[in-house]
């Protein structure tokens, strides 16, 4: 029972000593804890596991390129970031193992030519939908004519060809490190869409990743108090861990509860979040990364907190635009909802008059058949009169 329990030891019978032995399961320098259930039994007493002498194992030393030495219970470790080591055998320090770094670039560039690829097919999209054509309008896009959508594939662009804010690497725009609209001078009509250098970007990669990955994901944020509220909140300490710019309205009810309301400036929904607050306390929920202090008394009012970048990359710039647009409550996610509202009232309109030309064309179908029934009785009058006529011709 103990072998098939989840104590984390092997039990095991030494016939030659007469003994139970256990094993930790765990490599390394690890004890094993050993206490009765506390109900009466008595079976690690009776054996003498209770007080037998343990023997720990031995932790793994090892040491990175002569420097300080370092212990692991286990035989796998991660000292290097991304980079994991087995060790399986002793080493003279005189002939250590090596072991060669080098650097990956092809997960990198295939993680790119998609990012290229799906731009491009966005870019050819809002082309494609706003295209004009004055001569044949069947040949004009859905969206002919919006500057909207127009002014957003600019943003868009503007995004790829643009610098980051605040960056401190070797790199501040991705033209840098190989993305672009071609080079200056290049020829017409052969610049609408991002082009991917892949030999620029391994150069840029090995003279420094480091700059190379700040050009790509950096973004660090910073939330401000405004002087001047008139809330139960004294102050804001703490980093921002949010990812969008824009302002906290702090709504304080006076009685211990704030509602903050954000308010993105990318023209998202406004989002809420409501906590209770204690005087002289703090809060760590209503701004993601940031503490609120409460002062002593609750006062009805509003705070504002802003919210903006003081680092940012090109391409976190192009994420916060599309969260704006695409994402949950943007700009064409409501444009969406607009048009589809819209769409179905229309097609209410359209089924309502389509009932409405049934009927009359209901009632005029049954007009038609009456129309039939009496002009056969008028035809049968008719003929008749004219027997009657003859008849009466005939007389005279």
């Amino acid at each position: 029972r103990i072998n098939a329990s989840a104590a984390g030891v092997s039990a095991r019978y030494d016939a030659a000593s007469d003994k139970i032995k256990l094993d930790q399961s765990k490599t390394g320098s690890l004890a094993i804890t050993l206490a009765e259930d506390g109900a009466g039994g008595d079976f690690l007493t009776k054996t003498g596991l209770l007080a037998a002498t343990q023997t720990m194992g031995t932790n793994a030393e090892f040491l990175i390129d002569g420097g300080p030495t370092q212990y692991s219970a286990s035989n796998t470790v991660s000292s290097v970031p991304g980079v994991t080591v087995t060790l399986s055998a002793l080493t003279d320090v005189g002939s250590p193992a090596t072991v060669t770094v080098s650097q990956n670039t092809a997960g990198a560039i295939g993680f790119i030519k998609a990012f290229v690829a799906d731009f491009n097919a966005a870019l050819g999209a809002i082309d494609a939908a706003t295209r004009a054509d004055g001569k044949d309008r069947s040949r004009a896009g859905e969206l002919s004519g919006d500057a909207t959508i127009r002014q957003l594939r600019s943003i868009l662009r503007g995004m790829i060809s643009g610098s980051g804010v605040g960056l401190t690497g070797a790199f501040k725009n991705l033209n840098e490190i190989g993305l672009g609209f071609g080079r200056i001078g290049s020829a017409l009509g052969t610049t609408g869409a991002v082009q991917f250098d892949e030999a620029k970007f391994a150069e840029a990669l090995a003279r420094d990743p480091a700059a190379v990955q700040t050009a790509f994901s950096s973004l660090t944020m910073a939330g401000t108090l405004t002087p001047g509220g008139t809330s139960s909140i004294t102050g804001a300490t703490g980093t921002y861990s949010g990812t969008r710019a824009g302002y906290y309205k702090l709504i304080d009810d006076g009685v211990g509860r704030i509602t903050a309301e954000f308010h993105p400036v990318d023209g998202g929904s406004v989002t809420s979040t409501v906590a209770t607050i204690t005087a002289n306390g703090t809060n760590t929920s209503l701004i993601p990364g940031m503490t609120l202090q409460i002062g002593a008394a609750f006062l009805g009012g509003e705070h504002t907190l802003q919210v903006a970048a003081t680092q940012i990359s090109p391409l976190q710039q192009l994420k916060q635009v599309l969260e704006g647009q695409a994402g949950s409550g943007g700009v064409l996610v409501r444009r969406q909802s607009s048009y589809q509202a819209v769409s179905a009232d229309i097609q209410r309109r359209q089924d309502a008059l389509s009932e409405r030309i049934e009927r009359e064309m209901e009632g005029l179908r049954k007009k038609f058949s009456n129309m039939e029934q009496l002009q056969a009785r008028s035809q049968r009058l008719l003929a008749t009169l004219q027997q009657a006529a003859t008849r009466a011709s005939g007389s005279n």
